[in-house]
């Protein structure tokens, strides 16, 4: 069957849908944007192109965000057929009768192979944005981890959410403060007991460090999340952080999960080799991709 490009659908929500049934790892962030653009109306139509085979969709080039990026789905069964790159020429020329001088593609997983070939075919350039992912089996014999005698190791109470949050803040300064409210809604109480997934170390009754036996699901069922890990700088050069991230991928196995995933960035260095001696390999790093126009 012939495909072709054609105007823009009645319902775009239901069109994109159709092309991208299932929000996978590979492409979850732009997954997300699309889904949110298109149910807030908020990307431009005039600017996006859609391809059909008959009366079936089979391929969306949508422009959402500000600033706007692309972001283009094609049907597994109709790849490789030219669908992408004509959907991509066709949003060019849109964009270009509008006066931009150049197009982007922001947040792309090296692992979305598909993705990285078509850009890379059609002339955008990639630069890394630092953004890892990695992961590890829990199978087989996990890294052993001990505290010294001055140290406690245990899961977070319930009344200790202020001291959690100048925790968090003292350990990522460089990020935005934390307050209680962004902790109840990283830890919502209702996702699988909070208190009991996130660890802490504790010296002289103070908070020193902590790591989280959290969950991710990216469309492909939930997953195993080494999550929030940071010490003190008072109290870094123990090994606190590999202690707390080998009793959270302890926990992780005890859960039930196959494999434990965690996010970095490569500018992290320190985390880089910690993550590596504990068995973590790179799944994939994030680029953004502009095309000169």
């Amino acid at each position: 069957m012939e495909w072709n490009l054609t105007d823009n659908p009645e319902d775009p929500k239901e069109f994109f849908v159709y092309v991208l049934p299932r929000n996978r790892e590979a492409y979850h962030l732009q997954y997300a944007l699309v889904r949110t653009a298109l149910s807030r109306g908020t990307f431009a139509a005039e600017c996006s192109a859609w391809a059909v085979a008959g009366n079936e969709p089979v391929g969306v080039a949508l422009m959402v965000g500000k600033p706007a990026t692309l972001v283009v789905g094609v049907m597994e069964q109709w790849r490789r057929r030219g669908i992408g790159a004509a959907l991509v020429r066709a949003v060019c020329d849109k964009v270009r009768r509008a006066g931009a001088k150049a197009l982007a593609v922001r947040s792309v997983s090296s692992a979305n192979t598909a993705a990285v070939r078509l850009l890379e075919s059609v002339g955008f350039v990639g630069a890394a944005t630092g953004g890892l992912r990695m992961r590890r089996a829990l199978g087989g014999t996990l890294p052993p981890y001990t505290v010294a005698s001055n140290h406690v190791l245990r899961t977070l109470r319930e009344g200790e959410a202020a001291a959690y949050v100048a925790l968090i803040n003292a350990c990522f300064p460089e990020s935005r403060a934390w307050t209680e409210e962004d902790f109840h809604r990283e830890f919502s109480p209702a996702h699988s007991l909070a208190y009991e997934r996130i660890f802490v170390v504790v010296r002289e009754g103070e908070l020193a460090g902590t790591a989280s036996a959290w969950e991710a699901d990216w469309g492909e069922g939930p997953a195993g999340l080494l999550h929030w890990v940071g010490v003190r700088s008072v109290h870094r050069g123990q090994g606190l952080g590999e202690v707390l991230s080998a009793r959270v991928l302890a926990e992780l196995a005890t859960r039930g999960y196959r494999e434990a995933w965690l996010n970095t960035s490569r500018d992290r260095e320190a985390a880089g080799r910690l993550y590596r001696r504990l068995g973590f390999v790179e799944h994939r790093e994030l680029y953004d991709y502009r095309l000169a126009l």
